[in-house]
């Protein structure tokens, strides 16, 4: 994909960071930020920049990769005329060159990946915002008032079954629609799962997905800690001879993802996350490692749901249903189904959603 230089518009008003844990107000994290990035950053040609119809808000969250602002888009298309967005920057995982370049490789990685995307059950790109000499990027989309689905379902443990059974809909049908474009994910969890005013879940964190035509490289890198180590498929992780001083990589498969959609409907249906009952996120690596699978929550929904969660975590890839498949068979779980059936072309020939 070619690039050109944006203009450089100017951001209405800068953004504060806020302290979600202290509840105060602390000087902007942005300033690392910005005092790293290089001028005249190059960016994709069809993305619009909304700097100058943007508001910044305060940071709401502060994560490993990257930085989230509330804000408000100014439109003429809104009754009131304005709507509030999220606008995610990113920032480097250290101060080195090395560091720096990696934080535009997964810029670039997910805005090439995000653009592309159009679905009800994804999170739209509405386009960026970057201030002077582009020294600031933020990627802008709706802000979504329920927020992730983690949090959607903690705060709600007494969901009525058939809105669990619309979530899993949701993010199966998204998820099939990410690999009918040629997506592969990557990091599929329950916080990557976003949920709309409506409660629609949308599948959004694009920043280790992968379109193997465009990257050379379609590796991940794996971690041992971070929730992320609960869902991620068991050929994503270091066997247990592995060096501990070597880097351990792995090609990302769409059969991957299918493995993490499993556990994240393990966790719509039962409200636990993948092995619940372990604490620490080193001692499920441990468990993961001696090749124990998650289990059943006691008092869980069982049946063919749990069948089905079962299949998405057989061990051998190959073994795993598509994600149009798994789509398929909640809507066949249902009587009548709840949706109409639209053909979409896949890599490896068409599905019905």
């Amino acid at each position: 994909m070619e690039s050109s230089l944006l203009p450089p518009p100017r951001l209405r008003k800068p953004a504060l960071a806020y302290s979600q844990s202290s509840k105060q107000m602390y000087p902007s994290v942005l300033t690392a930020v910005l005092q790293s990035m290089p001028q005249n950053v190059k960016i994709p040609d069809d993305i619009r920049n909304l700097g100058e119809l943007v508001d910044m808000g305060s940071v709401t969250y502060v994560g490993g990769f990257g930085i989230i602002t509330k804000g408000l888009l100014h439109s003429d298309l809104e009754p009131n005329g304005i709507i509030a967005v999220a606008i995610k920057s990113l920032k480097p995982p250290g101060p080195t060159d090395e560091d720096i370049d990696r934080m535009y490789r997964r810029l670039r990685r997910e805005m090439a990946v995000w653009k592309r995307l159009k679905h009800d059950n994804v999170v739209t790109l509405v386009g960026m915002v970057c201030d002077l000499n582009c020294k600031f990027i933020g990627m802008v989309s709706v802000w979504m008032d329920g927020g992730d689905l983690h949090q959607h379902l903690r705060s709600n443990p007494c969901l009525e079954d058939e809105h669990r059974f619309m979530l899993c809909r949701d993010v199966a049908k998204g998820l099939a629609y990410l690999h009918s474009k040629g997506v592969i994910h990557g990091d599929l969890t329950s916080s990557n799962v976003l949920i709309s005013s409506t409660g629609t879940a949308c599948i959004t964190d694009f920043g280790l997905s992968t379109i193997p035509a465009e990257f050379d490289g379609t590796s991940l890198v794996t971690s041992i800690v971070g929730g992320a180590m609960r869902f991620r498929a068991p050929e994503l992780l270091p066997t247990i001879d592995t060096e501990v001083d070597v880097i351990f990589t792995a090609p990302l498969r769409p059969e991957c993802d299918v493995y993490s959609l499993g556990s994240v409907l393990l966790e719509i249906l039962t409200g636990k996350h993948p092995y619940h009952a372990i604490s620490k996120d080193m001692c499920v690596f441990v468990a993961r490692l001696r090749g124990h699978p998650p289990g059943q929550p006691s008092g869980a929904l069982v049946g063919e749901y749990w069948e089905l969660v079962q299949h998405c975590w057989a061990i051998e890839p190959a073994s795993r249903p598509h994600a149009h498949e798994v789509y398929s068979r909640l809507l066949s779980l249902q009587d009548p189904p709840p949706y109409e059936l639209v053909t979409f072309p896949t890599i490896s020939g068409a599905f019905k959603l």
